[in-house]
């Protein structure tokens, strides 16, 4: 989660273009890499918020997000509630 792994990277060790990967990846599993990506260090960070007393922002940085009003966005955007609403609702046993 903390380091961002680039279809660039995947497309070097494969020997195969970087667009190419990227068509692939999105045939495959139905989103963008970078899509993908994200999806994937907001869920960890989901599961981190409920499951620890750790402070946001460092869990924010532990997922890979260097700009905590981006992962603040973010999170919004696809909970629908901010990271610490989410925590206070947890914490209350709310939905």
């Amino acid at each position: 989660y903390q380091t961002d792994l680039s279809l660039l990277e995947f497309a070097k060790t494969y020997q195969k273009n970087e667009k190419y990967i990227g068509r692939l990846f999105k045939q495959e599993v139905g989103m963008s890499y970078s899509e993908y990506a994200l999806e994937q260090k907001l869920s960890h960070a989901k599961s981190m918020i409920k499951n620890s007393n750790e402070r946001i922002i460092n869990i924010a940085l532990e997922c890979g997000f260097n700009n905590i009003s981006y992962f603040n966005r973010s999170f919004k955007k696809k909970y629908g509630i901010s990271p610490t609403e989410y925590r206070a609702r947890k914490r209350a046993g709310l939905r």
